[in-house]
């Protein structure tokens, strides 16, 4: 199991419609980063996106309406 510790970094942009991103660092119960691994971010609506942690355990998430979501890994 993986803790997730994310580092939220909403970008607004100021015209209308923007788009947001998420970035997020993976960690195991020892604290070490959890590299290339996929993970999956999902809106309420539905709405999912898929990326792999780098070796750092850092996965951005761009393009991403405004809302709530959860992130799961696989």
């Amino acid at each position: 199991m993986f803790a997730l510790a994310l580092s939220i970094a909403w970008v607004f942009a100021p015209q209308a419609g923007a788009k947001n991103t998420l970035n997020c660092t993976v960690v195991d119960e020892a604290d070490k980063p959890v590299g290339k691994q996929e993970f999956t971010v999902a809106s309420a609506s539905g709405k999912s996106k898929k990326a792999k942690t780098n070796d750092q355990g850092q996965v951005k998430f761009s393009g991403l309406d405004d809302g709530a979501y959860t992130v799961s890994g696989e």
